[in-house]
């Protein structure tokens, strides 16, 4: 019922993989990885996507197994310690990894 109420789309609290960690290349796999582990570490079920595709390929597979948020980690992200964030609405946000673990945490309990 709920996935016919939410068309398969749904909300970060329910979704069985919350957000999607895709490296842009393999020079960032590393990097990927630990954000992906300190989403985890927060309680978030995170997934990495560090394979040799490109990123838009990337994206269309976290839209195609419908995981509400995919964060993107470049090498200016690397640089910064920061996370682009994309969500399933479109919009878009670079945030420090902490910020971004805790506002997605924040979310996933429904706070």
């Amino acid at each position: 019922m709920l996935l016919e109420h939410y068309q398969g789309n749904l909300p970060l609290w329910l979704a069985p993989e919350q957000i999607a960690i895709a490296s842009i290349g393999a020079a960032q796999a590393d990097y990927a990885a630990g954000i992906c582990d300190r989403f985890f570490v927060a309680g978030l079920r995170a997934v990495l996507d560090d394979g040799p595709e490109t990123l838009a390929r990337k994206i269309v597979a976290a839209h195609a197994a419908a995981i509400p948020i995919l964060g993107v980690a470049g090498a200016r992200e690397a640089a910064e310690d920061t996370v682009a964030l994309r969500f399933r609405d479109g919009t878009q946000m670079v945030l420090p990894v902490e910020a971004a673990v805790a506002r997605l945490a924040a979310a996933a309990d429904g706070r």
